[in-house]
């Protein structure tokens, strides 16, 4: 028992790596968890919330899973238990910041729903949330609200800031968040445990005998834990002030090994968790790293794959506008429009269920990858892409898509020029191939698309050239080096 007499004792006895291991044990006594990985991590972040305030950013935690009862909510209860966190449902965006600048707690967000959806976007209420809630990540960021002074016959109003930063957990079903609030995050995906997994029941509670009554396991756990990061706070809290307040602490803490990858924008989110590790937990280091970079070359593969796929749809769009010369009626939708102006040049009018349809009509082995993509979100990237001019329809909005600047980001984003020629049939393919071939004799793979001007991807170059070796018009390489192809002409 902790008394005053022998807290001094315990604090100087106290090591770190007590607390990192009792938490993990806690975790994967507790939860099911497909990853090792992510064990630690929810360990190093439940060990941040007691020293958060010592730096200048803090990661948020977001917790979903396909399916009900796999033990979000007992998570988000745990996290809240092991420090000075908050649960809740149902608050507005006036109580949350008001709440975080009271008590600076772990503010965590139980069941949130609709964040992402169209109604979320236009729910004045919703955005506000979102707003206190992307800024809250790093420090210095306010929330203002005026406040009456009381002087005078009107009053005077002044402005009151209000603190919002603080760890945050998002708890949902729902497959995906806003971007914005997603890029501070770390990411736990969460099963049902399987049948055979003998994770103990959370849900204990207190039994009274006749000796009296009998405090489970798990509170007596938690109670422990609660008080050693007390005395982690107390032990090392100024120390950990100054490794987040020194400017090269990347290269005492030597960064270049496990973390050193990592960029500037990865690093100002997750600092905190990578200088407890290479502190006080250097064991855990390689896979706390591994976790994340995993995690950011996942979503940002997702990401980048979805943009890219919506711009090639947008550019598969306007060439089969522009072959039917003026308008494409695409099925049980507003024709799309393409039209000359003086001042912006060619304009083509677009809606999102436009770009659906040709994704879903022309994309060739990519719509399975894409998936169920929501209207919303494609027109969100074509926002991205700049184009932001919009015109409302009986049928819906049109989306106003400039071709100097669609040929702009074809250029930079696929590497291709905006053809105005019907995309080449596989046969016609093979046929300019070939007889590109047989004119130069000996060229690679570059070549042939540096002097087709781009009317055919490197990958169907690659596909027209399997298929000719195949048939035996033309041998690979020789005396022409890695990567050179040969025309013989043997069967063409």
């Amino acid at each position: 028992m902790c008394t005053p007499s022998n807290f001094k004792k315990m604090v100087a006895e106290f090591e770190a790596k007590q607390l990192f291991d009792d938490v993990l044990k806690y975790y994967e006594h507790y939860f099911y968890l497909e990853s090792k990985m992510l064990y630690h991590l929810i360990a190093l972040f439940s060990i941040n919330q007691c020293v958060f305030d010592a730096f200048d950013s803090t990661p948020y935690l977001y917790i979903r899973s396909p399916l009900e009862e796999c033990g979000k909510t007992n998570l988000g209860k745990s996290i809240q238990q092991m420090w000075n966190g908050i649960i809740s449902t149902n608050l507005s965006s006036h109580h949350v910041f008001r709440m975080i600048h009271g008590c600076s707690p772990t503010f965590i967000f139980d069941e949130s729903k609709g964040w992402d959806s169209k109604a979320g976007q236009n729910d004045v209420r919703m955005q506000d949330m979102l707003s206190v809630i992307n800024s809250g990540y790093q420090r210095g960021v306010p929330v203002y609200r005026f406040k009456d002074s009381g002087k005078g016959r009107f009053g005077e109003m002044k402005p009151e800031a209000y603190d919002s930063y603080s760890p945050k957990v998002i708890i949902t079903t729902q497959s995906s968040i806003p971007r914005d609030t997603q890029s501070r995050c770390a990411e736990i995906m969460m099963q049902r445990a399987p049948k055979s997994s003998e994770s103990p029941d959370y849900a204990d509670r207190w039994t009274r005998t006749k000796k009296g009554t009998t405090t489970p396991e798990r509170v007596l756990w938690l109670n422990r834990i609660r008080r050693n990061a007390a005395i982690f706070r107390l032990k090392y809290g100024m120390e950990i002030k100054s490794w987040a307040e020194n400017e090269n602490w990347k290269d005492e803490l030597d960064l270049t090994g496990a973390f050193g990858d990592l960029r500037n924008r990865h690093l100002e989110i997750f600092k905190p968790l990578v200088i407890l590790c290479l502190k006080y937990k250097p064991e855990w280091a390689d896979i706390t790293a591994k976790y994340i970079k995993d995690f950011i070359s996942m979503r940002e593969k997702v990401t980048y794959s979805k943009e890219i796929t919506v711009l090639w749809a947008l550019r598969k769009t306007y060439q089969l506008v522009d072959m039917n010369r003026g308008e494409l009626q695409l099925p049980e939708e507003t024709p799309i429009k393409f039209e000359e102006t003086e001042a912006e040049g060619q304009v083509m009018w677009v809606s999102a269920k436009h770009i659906r349809h040709v994704i879903d009509e022309y994309a060739l082995g990519t719509t399975e990858e894409f998936g169920k993509y929501p209207e919303s979100k494609i027109g969100r990237i074509l926002t991205e892409f700049g184009f932001v001019g919009t015109s409302r329809t009986r049928d819906g909005n049109l989306r106003k898509i400039k071709t100097s600047r669609l040929t702009e980001r074809c250029l930079n984003y696929l590497g291709v020029k905006l053809s105005d020629e019907h995309e080449l049939s596989q046969q016609e393919r093979m046929e300019l191939v070939a007889r590109t071939i047989r004119e130069r004799m000996d060229v690679n793979v570059d070549d042939l698309y540096d002097i087709l001007n781009g009317q055919i991807s490197q990958e169907q170059i690659i596909a027209c050239v399997k298929t000719m070796r195949t048939n035996g018009v033309i041998t690979a390489a020789g005396a022409g080096g890695k990567g050179k192809l040969t025309w013989c002409g043997a069967k063409h």
